[in-house]
C-alpha cells in the first residue's frame, strides 16, 4: 500500500466521505447502551488518524449510506505510538428545512423588524425524545413538547423546522449545534 493511511496503518482501512466528497479514512465502532450522561447522544466512535481531515462538526457517509455527525476530539496515543483521534458519532436520521425570518432596523424607531418567514435549507439532525419538565407550582411532572435537535447546521432563537416546530433555546457544545425545539 503506497499510502500509509496517514501513519495509522490498517486500523483505519476504511473509507468514508464527508458532507463534501473529501475520502475520510477511519472506523466506526459499535457502541454499547449510551451513557445518559453524555452531553450528546453517541451512537457509534469514529477513530482516525490525527492529521486526518474532520473535526467535530463535520459530517461523515459510512459505506453503507449512514450519515454520522462528529463531536468532541481528543488526541491519545494508540500501541506503537500512532497518534489517533476519537469522535462521539452520532447518527442523523432525520432531513429538516428550517424557516427564518430576517430582521432590520426600523429607521425612525430603531427597533427590530422581524421580516416575512422564508425558507432556508434542509439539513440532517438528530432529534432527541421530548423531555419531562417540573412544574414549580403543581409540584407535578408534566410532559412537555420540547426536543432536542443536534446538528452541523446553526440554528438560531424563532427559527421554524418542518412548519411546526420553533426553535426556543440554542448552544454550541462540542463543536455542535445544538438546540431545543417546541410545538
Amino acid at each position: 500500500m503506497a499510502l500509509n493511511l496517514l501513519a495509522g496503518g490498517s486500523r483505519f482501512d476504511v473509507q468514508h466521505r464527508d458532507a463534501l466528497g473529501n475520502i475520510v479514512f477511519g472506523r466506526l465502532i459499535g457502541m454499547k447502551e449510551g451513557n445518559p450522561s453524555h452531553i450528546v447522544p453517541i451512537h457509534r466512535l469514529f477513530r482516525t488518524p490525527q492529521r486526518s481531515n474532520v473535526d467535530a462538526g463535520s459530517i461523515i457517509y459510512a459505506p453503507d449510506g449512514e450519515k454520522f455527525l462528529l463531536s468532541m476530539a481528543p488526541t491519545f496515543f494508540l500501541q506503537g505510538g500512532h497518534q489517533v483521534r476519537t469522535f462521539a458519532a452520532t447518527l442523523l436520521d432525520k432531513s429538516v428545512f428550517v424557516k427564518r425570518a430576517p430582521t432590520s432596523t426600523d429607521a425612525m424607531t430603531g427597533l427590530s423588524v422581524r421580516g416575512t418567514m422564508t425558507y432556508l435549507t434542509m439539513f440532517d439532525a438528530f432529534i432527541e425524545p421530548g423531555v419531562l419538565k417540573y412544574d414549580k407550582t403543581t409540584h407535578i411532572s408534566l410532559p412537555h413538547q420540547a426536543y432536542k435537535v443536534y446538528s452541523a447546521f446553526t440554528l438560531q432563537v424563532n427559527d421554524v423546522l418542518n412548519d411546526k416546530y420553533t426553535v426556543t433555546k440554542v448552544d454550541i457544545v462540542a463543536g455542535i449545534c445544538l438546540s431545543e425545539i417546541t410545538t
